[in-house]
């Protein structure tokens, strides 16, 4: 690997830890806390904000962990993913929250998988000959699951160059 790209990666994951993108990413539907926010905290929004807006802000968050951590093939990296109890769920001893306090949040892989799932069953009603080859004409379409279709497929796209890694 190169060795500028390594050195990066590094900076990026000393200053910006696992935990703090994979809350960004999973608990975005979470209202904020009375607690002030720092500027790495996790971003909270409010109840009312659509699930394609969450996609939004879900993706550069995405990116970075695909960048910075998944495609890292430090053993410490490694090991901090393979840890962590947000990446693939949770055993069944640690769920409580007097045991583990985010037993009840949801996991990376649980949320992949409810993008993904989400994403099929809004595009089989779509008109397949219209949106073919023509991702772009998905961008603001509005549907009962969202208002941004467009979005959702661009967070798919995001995560499938992740599986494609």
């Amino acid at each position: 690997m190169n060795t500028q790209k390594h050195q990066n990666k590094a900076k990026i994951s000393a200053v910006v830890p696992l935990n703090t993108i994979l809350e960004s990413i999973l608990d975005l539907d979470i209202e904020a806390g009375p607690s002030a926010q720092t500027s790495l905290s996790p971003i909270k929004l409010g109840k009312f904000v659509g699930a394609d807006t969450l996609r939004y802000v879900q993706r550069p968050w995405i990116r970075l962990l695909v960048e910075v951590y998944i495609s890292n093939q430090e053993r410490h990296i490694i090991q901090e993913l393979m840890e962590s109890p947000r990446i693939f769920g949770f055993r069944k001893e640690s769920l409580t929250h007097a045991i583990h306090p985010h037993a009840y949040r949801p996991s990376l892989i649980a949320e992949f998988a409810s993008i993904v799932e989400l994403l099929a069953r809004r595009l089989a009603v779509l008109e397949r000959r219209k949106y073919s080859g023509s991702p772009e004409l998905l961008d603001g379409l509005v549907d009962e699951l969202g208002d941004d279709l467009g979005c959702h497929f661009e967070v798919f796209r995001v995560l499938w160059a992740c599986l494609m890694r």
